[in-house]
């Protein structure tokens, strides 16, 4: 384990205390969540004295970069946190978007009567199925997330925003695609 990096399995003991993933606020070791933002609490062990430093007489130095590990650690969890979600609720609908439209279009026949109604039902039902997994999708990232609830809007429109440049990226290659033939 890292110099800079001290927090402890779950289930501390004795003198340990918790703290939460995104505040750093300290609790006692029988606290689950943060009484102000509702994150997840983590056991931290007392900071371990190194000895050379603990000799010199530089306890600053070495809680300092303590602390700042388990800063560092946190703000890369929370990162990983708000790209997973943003990817989660960007990609999810234009996956279910293509894949109904592959399945819906796959069995309407260019030939044979009727088919613009049909195509035009096809379409419908895919952009459809895109909504129905945006909403589902953010329903469970709303759930499952380690960031607060005040920066979910901020992924909502992220992925939002991402979404649909790439979604309009994927129709204007298909469109060209369909030119070409």
């Amino acid at each position: 384990m890292s110099d800079g990096l001290w927090i402890a399995e779950e289930g501390g003991i004795g003198d340990r205390m918790k703290k939460c993933t995104w505040c750093g606020k300290e609790y006692p070791d029988d606290a689950t969540a943060c009484s102000l933002d509702l994150q997840p609490l983590v056991c931290v062990a007392p900071p371990p004295t190194a000895p050379s430093e603990a000799q010199s007489g530089n306890h600053e130095a070495l809680a300092r970069r303590r602390s700042l590990g388990f800063r560092e650690l946190t703000r890369l969890q929370n990162l990983w946190d708000f790209v997973f979600g943003v990817a989660l609720i960007g990609g999810a609908p234009i996956a279910a978007f293509w894949l109904v439209s592959a399945l819906t279009t796959h069995f309407v026949d260019p030939s044979s009567t009727g088919y613009l109604p049909r195509l035009a039902l096809a379409s419908q039902a895919a952009f459809a199925s895109g909504v129905v997994v945006l909403v589902l999708a953010c329903l469970w990232r709303s759930k499952h997330r380690l960031l607060p609830s005040s920066i979910f809007v901020v992924e909502v429109l992220v992925a939002l925003l991402v979404g649909g440049v790439y979604f309009l990226v994927l129709v204007a290659a298909g469109y060209a695609a369909y030119r070409a033939d």
